[in-house]
């Protein structure tokens, strides 16, 4: 199957890019293009007008200032995967990245084009959530800050007006030596995410849990922070039955709504049932990695 036709646009600059996005009917933007080419080869989407972005060179960059990472949108994902920087600053994004695509996907797929395609399972869509996220989109009216709470709007649709495009993400620093860990299930390495999960924890110096941040994906359209796991877990002793324990609000959070429950893969083949299970055991274990991390730092011992 082919491709509907369309016009391609090659903006040099993001005000050029914002100017097209306000004149043109029906205009879409390209990223890496991992996700939006598929669909348009198999006419699961249509549009008039293709914007490329690849050619906007201030879209492109990252670094760590002032307890905080900033992420252009066009940042290639194998840029981050290889970033001495981003291994110091946020090792959570490494274990994710290295759960996306294969390289060759890696080296077109940029985050901003993850999360503006914002499928549930999508591994960055869950470290962002992890570090509570903003999203800065611009359009030819201004700038506008979305929280990641916020940012998807319904299924697979990111709340943007039809002329905003994003062009930075942008988190809260961890302090070193904090707990991560990210692991998924799928149906093969490498493959969509059918249940992910992500923690965030940290020492109080006492023995006891500090700071922590949970999440699950592929359980609704968008990350579901374990907000009661989070307060059940800070300031106690770490335990095998707490983590357990924590775990099992995953059972207190709504799946997808009826509407998208069999859309996409890979939703159509695990029942709502299986996703939550799947959601409970991934949760108390990056829960356990993410301690066992904290305590091999503090005390100097292999992870």
């Amino acid at each position: 199957m082919a491709i509907a036709p369309f016009s391609y646009h090659d903006p040099t600059s993001v005000p050029e890019a914002l100017q097209l996005l306000e004149k043109l009917d029906d205009a879409k933007p390209l990223a890496g293009g991992q996700s939006l080419v598929p669909y348009l080869f198999f006419r699961m989407e249509r549009h008039r007008h293709l914007i490329d972005l690849n050619n906007i060179p201030d879209l492109s960059y990252f670094s760590a200032e002032n307890g905080f990472l900033r992420i252009g949108a066009m940042t290639r994902q194998r840029a981050l995967l290889e970033s001495k920087l981003i291994i110091d600053v946020c090792p959570i994004m490494q274990d994710a990245l290295h759960l996306i695509g294969h390289q060759a996907t890696r080296t077109r797929g940029t985050i901003g084009g993850s999360l503006c395609n914002m499928d549930p399972s999508a591994e960055l869509f869950g470290v962002a959530a992890l570090h509570n996220a903003t999203l800065r989109v611009r359009s030819s009216r201004g700038n506008r800050a979305i929280e990641v709470g916020d940012w998807a709007e319904t299924f697979m649709k990111p709340s943007m007006a039809r002329d905003e495009m994003l062009c930075e993400v942008t988190w809260k620093l961890w302090p070193k030596g904090h707990g991560h860990a990210f692991q998924e299930f799928s149906k093969r390495h490498h493959d969509y995410a059918i249940v992910a999960s992500g923690a965030l924890m940290t020492h109080d110096g006492d023995g006891k849990i500090g700071q922590v941040s949970l999440m699950v994906i592929g359980l609704s359209i968008k990350p579901t922070r374990l907000t009661e796991a989070e307060e059940m877990l800070q300031g106690k002793a770490p335990t095998a039955e707490l983590f357990a324990k924590a775990a099992k609000t995953v059972r207190e959070h709504e799946l997808f709504p009826d509407e998208f429950a069999n859309q996409g893969y890979p939703r159509r083949f695990v029942s709502a049932q299986f996703r939550r299970h799947l959601g409970e055991v991934y949760a108390r274990r990056v829960m356990e990695a993410a301690w066992q991390r904290v305590v091999g730092q503090k005390t100097g011992r292999p992870e």
